[in-house]
């Protein structure tokens, strides 16, 4: 077993920024459509379609990021450069999304938000793409890469319960509507640039491997390796369809809390601790059998299904059920 190479200020700062991140997918995905419908009067189409068009242009600007990150040499190294860039965009790209001007014409508005949204992944791009490439890069250790990614998911779950928990909170304690969102976001944008900023300071002297020859690598080329790579290929589709059942769970949470439930914005607090609750209990538990019994693979599948199994349960939801069910359903 090799020994561990990162301090745990290193290992615990670098983490730090998932929770950051966290916030971020968890602004748009769980308030940004709600908000956009029911307080900017913009239809669900509409405002479905920004939102989608800020996901696809973060699927041209992901690999062009990562390349980028790649090839750069700077004094701060190859990723920390981005890491500070994005930590400058995200907080005041997560602001400007909830405080949208009172433009004469619903076109403007729209017009606004399709450009904000763009900042909003951008920024996010920066920093979550060499970010998450720093933990293959910071220690050869497998043990010590499962390590930090665990470190990594329970920051991630602080960050769902920030926004999640919190964020409702605080629309309700600010005064709701747009105003309560707008206020809302000041204070999750505060955490964000916090985090984000400690996983750059963190990672100052980091250990970090030499480029690899791959990095100079065009994107033709990358994209014909992966095509090569049967595992890699249906790891991304895995990953497509993961990614879009989370974003689709959690953009019509609200919506079903409002008009299946009859709740509020708080029942993003009972998802939120249900969740927290569930991922922080479990994760040890999935740290030990991922290491020593039933590898990363094997985990993923059996996650992923489950998961699915506890989401088809809303379909069995009524009007008026116990907040409690929700918290039970979001902890498994």
């Amino acid at each position: 077993m090799q020994a561990h190479q990162l301090t745990r200020f290193q290992q615990l700062g670098w983490a730090a920024g998932s929770m950051a991140t966290a916030i971020m997918l968890g602004a748009l995905t769980s308030y940004a459509l709600f908000y956009m419908t029911n307080y900017l009067g913009i239809s669900v189409i509409v405002a479905g379609q920004l939102i989608g068009l800020s996901k696809f242009y973060d699927l041209i600007t992901d690999p062009v990021v990562g390349q980028f990150s790649d090839r750069t040499q700077t004094r701060w190294g190859r990723r920390r450069p981005y890491l500070a860039l994005g930590a400058v965009l995200c907080p005041i790209a997560l602001v400007c999304l909830f405080a949208v001007p009172d433009f004469a014409s619903q076109t403007a508005t729209i017009i606004w938000l399709g450009c904000i949204l763009l900042v909003y992944a951008t920024g996010f791009t920066f920093f979550n793409v060499p970010y998450l490439a720093m933990a293959a890069e910071m220690t050869t250790s497998p043990n010590e890469r499962t390590l930090i990614m665990a470190q990594r998911i329970f920051f991630s779950t602080l960050g769902i319960l920030l926004i999640s928990s919190l964020g409702p909170t605080l629309i309700e304690y600010f005064g709701g509507g747009e105003v309560g969102y707008f206020r809302m976001s000041w204070v999750m944008a505060i955490a964000v640039f916090l985090a984000m900023t400690l996983a750059f300071v963190a990672t100052h002297d980091a250990p970090t491997v030499p480029p690899s020859p791959r990095g100079s690598y065009g994107i033709r080329k990358q994209w014909q390796l992966i095509s090569a790579n049967h595992p890699v290929r249906f790891y991304m589709l895995a990953k497509i369809f993961m990614f879009l059942s989370q974003s689709s769970v959690q953009g019509s949470l609200l919506f079903f809390a409002f008009y299946v439930l009859g709740n509020d914005e708080m029942i993003l607090a009972a998802f939120g601790i249900g969740y927290t609750i569930g991922s922080v209990t479990t994760l040890p538990i999935w740290n030990w059998l991922i290491s020593h019994r039933i590898g990363k693979r094997n985990a993923f599948m059996i996650s992923a299904v489950g998961l699915g199994f506890i989401f088809l349960t809303w379909m069995l939801a009524a009007p008026g059920e116990a907040a409690g069910q929700l918290d039970f359903c979001a902890a498994w």
